[in-house]
This record gives structure tokens, C-alpha cells and sequence, in this order.
């Protein structure tokens, strides 16, 4: 069994509700920093993949609707070894 875990690219006052499998949410906060336009902030679920099983990382929450998040490498079946490429990348178009 695996973890799957990446990186969430969006504004520093934002945050993102993320979901895997439909089951295990988890909220990535950004850090309010003032000093950048984007941060990079990290996220790991604690639930675990088997090898060879379906893992799909969905956006359940913004703090606006103005706020769109894609997810790249969300999807796909669990290789012998975490899945470590997830990017979510969310956008401000307010």
C-alpha cells in the first residue's frame, strides 16, 4: 500500500478542500503570507493505495466559486511505489 501526495499551487489566503477515492478530505491552507502572489504548499493523504488499485484526487472546496482548481496526475492506477506528482493548481478569476 501506497500514499499518494503532491503540491497545491494557488494564492497565499486561499485554501483547498481535496477528496481521494471519494472518501479521506483534506484541507490544504495557505501559509497568509504577503510576501508572494503564489505559494507551493505541499499535502500528503494518510490514506493508502494498494498496488494496482484506483486512486482519484478531486477538488471539494474553494473559498469562492471565482476560484477554479485543475488537478493534474490525479488519476490513475497505483504503481509499486507512492504517487508523489500530484499538482493542483487554482486560479483566481475574481
Amino acid at each position: 500500500r501506497y500514499v499518494v501526495s503532491g503540491t497545491v499551487e494557488f494564492s497565499p489566503y486561499d485554501f483547498v478542500r481535496l477528496r481521494l477515492n471519494g472518501s479521506e478530505e483534506l484541507l490544504v491552507n495557505g501559509t497568509q503570507s504577503t510576501q508572494v502572489f503564489t505559494e507551493v504548499v505541499p499535502f500528503q493523504f494518510l490514506t493508502t493505495v494498494p498496488y494496482g488499485g484506483s486512486y482519484l484526487v478531486e477538488v471539494i472546496d474553494t473559498p469562492a466559486l471565482y476560484i477554479i482548481c485543475t488537478v493534474t496526475s490525479g488519476s490513475g492506477t497505483m504503481p509499486a511505489g507512492a504517487v508523489t506528482n500530484v499538482v493542483v493548481t487554482c486560479e483566481n478569476f475574481g
